[in-house]
C-alpha cells in the first residue's frame, strides 16, 4: 500500500481553529474579524509553520490536504445537539460569515501554496446549518477554491452532505471525492 495524502484537521469539536483562517491569515477585506490575543507575528509563524508541513509532505510525493471542520464556533443558533461553544475568533457572526469565509479562504489558498486539498466537513457540525448547507459553501470555500489559479481537491465528508452541494461542487469544475465515515454511529 502507498499513502496519497498528509491530511491535517482542524477545529474538530472544539472552537479552537474554528474558523481557522485568522490564526493563519490577515483579511483586510473584514478587520472586524480576529483572534484576540493573537499577534500579526504569531499568526506568521502559524502560516509559517503551515507552509513547512506543506512542503515537508510534498517532498514526500503527499498531497497537503486541509481539513476545515468548523466554519464558525457552535452558537445557539447553530450548535450541534446541546452544545455550544465559546468562540476564540472575535468579531464573525452570521452578518458577515459567509463573506469572511470566501476571501479568508481565497487567501489561504494563496498563503499556502501546498495546500492540494480542501476536505470540509458539511452536516450541522460545521457550524453550518443543514438547510444553509449548499449555499454557503457554493458561496464561499467553493468559490475561493475555483479561483485559486490550481486545482485544489475537495475532499468532502460526505456524511449528511446534501446531493445539491455535491452536484454544486461538480457544476463548478471542482476535483472532488467524497470520504465517508464507516463506524455505525447512526445506529
Amino acid at each position: 500500500g502507498r499513502y496519497n495524502s498528509f491530511s491535517i484537521v482542524m477545529a474538530h469539536q472544539t472552537s479552537y481553529l474554528a474558523p481557522p483562517f485568522p490564526f493563519f491569515v490577515d483579511v483586510p477585506e473584514h478587520p472586524e474579524v480576529a483572534v484576540p490575543g493573537l499577534s500579526a507575528e504569531q499568526r506568521s509563524r502559524n502560516l509559517e509553520a503551515l507552509n513547512t508541513i506543506a512542503g515537508l509532505a510534498g517532498e514526500r510525493g503527499l498531497d497537503f490536504v486541509v481539513g476545515i471542520w468548523e466554519v464558525i464556533a457552535w452558537k445557539r443558533e447553530t450548535r450541534h445537539g446541546t452544545h455550544t461553544q465559546k468562540s476564540m475568533v472575535s468579531g464573525l457572526d452570521w452578518g458577515n460569515l459567509e463573506s469572511y469565509t470566501y476571501h479568508a479562504a481565497k487567501r489561504l489558498l494563496a498563503a499556502c501554496p501546498g495546500i492540494k486539498g480542501i476536505q470540509l466537513r458539511v452536516n450541522a457540525e460545521s457550524g453550518v446549518p443543514p438547510e444553509k448547507q449548499t449555499a454557503f459553501f457554493t458561496n464561499t470555500i467553493f468559490k475561493a477554491m475555483q479561483e485559486a489559479g490550481r486545482p485544489v481537491l475537495l475532499d468532502l465528508r460526505g456524511w449528511i452532505a446534501h446531493p445539491q452541494t455535491i452536484e454544486a461542487a461538480r457544476g463548478m469544475g471542482i476535483p472532488m471525492r467524497l470520504s465517508m465515515k464507516y463506524w455505525a454511529e447512526h445506529l
